[in-house]
């Protein structure tokens, strides 16, 4: 059920099956497709504590606590930074972690 989500938020946007595919991989990677609702409190590159949340693992840069516990909501924004990237043009299976990496002032 969340990889539909996943790849119909990235189609919403106008990406190609290569394109769905990364943000369905980038959520198995950071998930499995599992909505969790706590993150693994590992350290950021600055210093502070990862809030990871939600199919995609997203920190509190990514929105708010419902926004990212939200897949549909998680899986737009993923599919925003897909579309963004020159990610959203490869096709090999380790680009979905260009996709879902942190840094600040994501979205």
């Amino acid at each position: 059920m969340n990889a539909g989500l996943v790849a119909n938020a990235a189609a919403a946007l106008g990406l190609p099956g290569a394109g769905q595919t990364l943000g369905v991989q980038a959520a198995i990677g950071e998930s499995s497709l599992v909505n969790i609702h706590y993150g693994d409190g590992a350290i950021n590159p600055d210093g502070t504590v990862a809030d990871s949340i939600g199919l995609f693992q997203q920190q509190s840069s990514w929105g708010t606590v419902e926004q990212r516990m939200d897949p549909t909501t998680s899986a737009r924004r993923c599919a925003r930074v897909i579309v963004r990237s020159a990610a959203g043009r490869a096709t090999r299976p380790d680009d979905a972690e260009a996709v879902d990496r942190w840094w600040p002032g994501r979205p």
